[in-house]
């Protein structure tokens, strides 16, 4: 394997092991960032109690999360109170259950509590308990404040179809075998995936795709390529996933092939510790059995939200971007950086992104060359 491609593959795996704990790093940040900010507390000798509360009710706008689209939304952090704890009761079934401390107090468990416990069993990753302690949380009190929040997140438990689309609009470039505007230049495609088991801890998908790139107007002789195949993921769907394709032929640039790709993805959300959205996506994999050929992409935004209301988010910030594919008995790598801007809009159960950015290519040969890009993708 030459030194680049190896190089390239390397740097691949050590992008998605970043991007795995990429949640634990922001927070350890985020915490720095305050012990400096303010004294550290006096301690005290009390009880403590880990309490998971609900999400307040009007606050259904969840800021869009890139790259990862298909994932729950995240739990609420726990507080902590000087409380006497007790156990939560969970929903009876035959399956493991998740405990949670709640304040003492006298009577049996109330729709909030069944929903804290919700809350707590998504942020364990256990989806199967989380949408049992919802469905126990609506039964309780129908008429509950955060009913039409405890129905939405249930809703996208149970979530088995997903679809996801986009058009990448820059100068042309030859390559792409991704199923994400890495590589290559312009380009659209779309991504129809089924998840038998949505509640499953190690869910797997069964997907197919389409990919053309924008290099000429007859559909025969554009680069279009098409794949059907399946993805695991082994540490749940916050965790990488490996997948695996065949490669469909469509244009006269595309190719028969079988293919191996492993990729994951992270996400923040702006809050009070950190006030950024933060969206990182990295991929590796090989085409061919016989005749193989190497591919790695990796992505990071950065944005600050300077505009948010329900439904609508806007954010200015820029982004890295780095590819590299061998084939043909070549590589081709790019890396670029650049300042871009966002708009996301939520439209029903839809979400639309337009983004614009000007992309500096600073090593590499690929195509196409520093430019403008514009990025229009839809999720539902």
């Amino acid at each position: 394997m030459r030194p680049v491609r190896a190089f390239g593959i390397m740097a691949a795996a050590l992008a998605l092991w970043a991007t795995w704990r990429f949640e634990a790093a922001r927070e350890t940040l985020a915490a720095m960032l305050a012990a400096h900010a303010r004294p550290a507390p006096v301690a005290r000798a009390v009880a403590v109690a880990e309490i998971a509360p609900a999400p307040q009710a009007g606050n259904t706008a969840a800021a869009t999360r890139a790259v990862s689209p298909a994932r729950a939304p995240q739990a609420a952090k726990p507080t902590r109170a000087s409380l006497q704890p007790v156990t939560l009761p969970v929903a009876s079934e035959s399956v493991a259950q998740v405990v949670v401390s709640v304040p003492t107090r006298d009577g049996p468990p109330t729709a909030h509590d069944f929903a804290a416990s919700g809350y707590t069993a998504l942020a364990l990753g256990d989806r199967r308990t989380a949408a049992r302690q919802f469905d126990a949380a609506l039964a309780a009190d129908p008429g509950h404040a955060n009913a039409a929040l405890w129905q939405a997140e249930r809703t996208a438990l149970l979530k088995a179809w997903r679809i996801d689309a986009y058009s990448l609009i820059r100068s042309s470039g030859g390559g792409f075998v991704s199923d994400r505007p890495l590589l290559g230049g312009g380009q659209s495609g779309i991504r129809l995936g089924y998840t038998p088991g949505p509640l499953a801890r190690r869910p797997i998908e069964l997907f197919g795709r389409l990919a053309i790139a924008h290099d000429w107007l007859d559909l025969k002789d554009r680069s279009g390529q098409g794949a059907v195949g399946a993805a695991w993921m082994p540490l749940g769907r916050d965790g990488p996933t490996v997948g695996a394709e065949r490669l469909i032929a469509i244009g006269r640039e595309g190719r028969d092939a079988w293919a191996i790709r492993v990729s994951g993805g992270a996400w923040h959300a702006a809050d009070a510790k950190l006030p950024i959205d933060l969206s990182a996506y990295a991929e590796a994999g090989v085409v061919g059995a016989s005749s193989r050929d190497g591919f790695a992409g990796a992505q990071a935004l950065a944005l600050y939200p300077v505009a948010a209301r329900e439904g609508t988010r806007i954010g200015l910030g820029g982004g890295v971007w780095g590819s590299v594919q061998d084939g043909g008995g070549r590589t081709a790598s790019r890396l670029e950086f650049g300042p871009g801007a966002q708009l996301s809009q939520r439209i029903g159960k839809a979400t639309i992104e337009l983004r614009g950015e000007y992309r500096f290519r600073v090593a590499g040969d690929a195509a196409p060359g520093s430019g403008p890009a514009l990025t229009v993708a839809t999720r539902f």
